[in-house]
């Protein structure tokens, strides 16, 4: 438990950053934003051995909807800290 920044975490912590990653990839190729909530339920239920509940294809749109939704998601902060 604790923070997800807590050095006891960071595995955990790295393992969903890959499939955040993993899923904006997809999506800025061109990926239709329903494979990618595909995807993203299966690695939930299958890789992370989640039960198949309800809520796994909500928070999935959520992921997809959140990386679609953010302008900055393909942008690198120069030397000032702005986004170019």
């Amino acid at each position: 438990m604790g923070h997800w920044s807590d050095a006891a975490n960071h595995r955990i912590a790295a393992e969903y950053d890959s499939y955040l990653i993993a899923a904006a990839s997809q999506l800025r190729a061109g990926t239709s934003p329903q494979a990618v909530a595909d995807d993203l339920v299966r690695a939930e239920t299958e890789h992370m051995g989640m039960a198949d509940g309800a809520g796994a294809r909500a928070r999935a749109e959520a992921v997809v909807a959140a990386i679609l939704g953010d302008p900055d998601i393909w942008t690198w902060p120069d030397d000032q800290g702005r986004c170019v």
